[in-house]
């Protein structure tokens, strides 16, 4: 990985200060710098917003995305989120999306979905359905991982519910509460207790 980074021309970086600092110790003592890296920040595939519309709330779910990285990509038997996620669906709180199939590497094909009966469909990659799904939802949820706290960033998810007039629920993510104040309903995430954390998102 790290000839990958001495051999590059450039960098494209997320534009935050923990993630240059990154780059630039990665980089001491090499002949690259990163002096002149493209900042790159998240956002929506497209300059279109929907209104809120938070008139199906009766008996809305709360729309959930990713890949499940850790049974994906590391070939975990959990996600990171999973008991979190589990107790969501016992209480019929939640809709999951995410591709049905993944192959890490090409080697052997896994769901990283399954147990999961709130798993609803794989949605087309292609900037605009999930937007739209998230706007039938009207409320998403956001779970950082630790690397997103750890380097000042968020999911690209929170910007594709800003696109979609969503509800924002989130984690306690620095990134988000700094930037986004109370646009985006917070609680604290606690990775040992996940009644504390239901007790919040019921909240």
């Amino acid at each position: 990985a790290f000839r990958n980074y001495i051999m590059a021309d450039n960098y494209l970086i997320t534009g935050t200060e923990r993630v240059a600092a990154h780059l630039k110790a990665l980089l001491h003592k090499t002949h690259q710098t990163s002096d002149q890296a493209f900042s790159f920040f998240h956002s929506a595939c497209e300059i279109q917003t929907l209104a809120p519309d938070l008139s199906n709330l009766k008996n809305f779910t709360l729309f959930y995305c990713g890949i499940n990285w850790e049974k994906s990509i590391r070939g975990r038997k959990q996600g990171r989120f999973s008991g979190l996620l589990k107790k969501l669906e016992e209480r019929n709180l939640i809709s999951i999306y995410g591709p049905k199939y993944f192959h890490p590497h090409g080697i052997r094909r896994i769901e990283p979905w399954k147990g999961f009966r709130s798993y609803q469909f794989e949605i087309p990659f292609d900037g605009r359905s999930i937007i739209q799904q998230i706007h039938k939802h009207g409320v998403c949820l956001i779970l950082s991982s630790l690397h997103h706290h750890r380097w000042g960033i968020c999911s690209n998810r929170l910007y594709e519910a800003l696109a979609a007039g969503a509800v924002i629920i989130s984690d306690d993510n620095p990134f988000i509460i700094q930037n986004f104040k109370d646009s985006v309903l917070t609680f604290h995430y606690d990775q040992y207790n996940n009644k504390v954390n239901i007790e919040q998102i019921m909240q």
